[in-house]
C-alpha cells in the first residue's frame, strides 16, 4: 500500500460471520476495519465522521437499507467515497452496478482474500477508474 497511514475500510454486513471474515481478511492486508450490522447503522457512522472512512465494503442483501441503497445514498451525500459491494444472491455474476452515473465494483461471493485485495487497491489509488 503506497499510503503512510493505513486505509480505514467501512464493512456493512448483518451476517455476524461474514463481518468477521472480512475483519480478520481486511486487517492481515493491513487495514484499519470499522463495522456496521446493517446500511442504516453505516450510513450513521459515516455521517457523523465522513473523513474518517477510505472505503465502504458491503453486502448487497440486508434488511432495513441494502448494499445498492447505501451505495446510492453514499454517492449523493460523499461523491468521493468509494464503496465496494459483495453478494451472493444476484441472479448473474455481475462485476459492477451503475449507481447515479457511478459504477460500483461487485465482488461475488465465493471470493478469494486476493481477488479482494487487488479490487480494494484498485478502488483506493484510483476511484475515478471506477466513478
Amino acid at each position: 500500500m503506497s499510503r503512510l497511514n493505513p486505509a480505514t475500510i467501512l464493512v456493512v454486513d448483518d451476517e455476524d460471520g461474514m463481518r468477521t471474515l472480512l475483519r480478520h481478511q481486511l486487517s492481515d492486508l493491513g487495514y484499519v476495519v470499522v463495522e456496521a450490522g446493517h446500511g442504516l447503522g453505516a450510513l450513521h457512522l459515516v455521517r457523523m465522521q465522513p473523513s474518517k472512512f477510505d472505503l465502504v465494503i458491503s453486502d448487497v442483501v440486508m434488511p432495513l437499507m441494502n448494499g445498492i441503497e447505501l451505495a446510492a445514498t453514499l454517492r449523493d451525500e460523499y461523491p468521493e467515497l468509494p464503496v465496494i459491494l459483495i453478494s451472493a444472491y444476484t441472479p448473474t455474476a455481475l462485476t459492477r452496478v451503475g449507481i447515479d452515473h457511478a459504477v460500483v465494483p461487485v465482488v461475488m461471493k465465493p471470493y478469494t482474500r486476493d481477488e479482494l485485495a487487488e479490487l480494494i487497491e484498485l478502488t483506493l489509488e484510483s476511484p475515478a477508474v471506477l466513478s
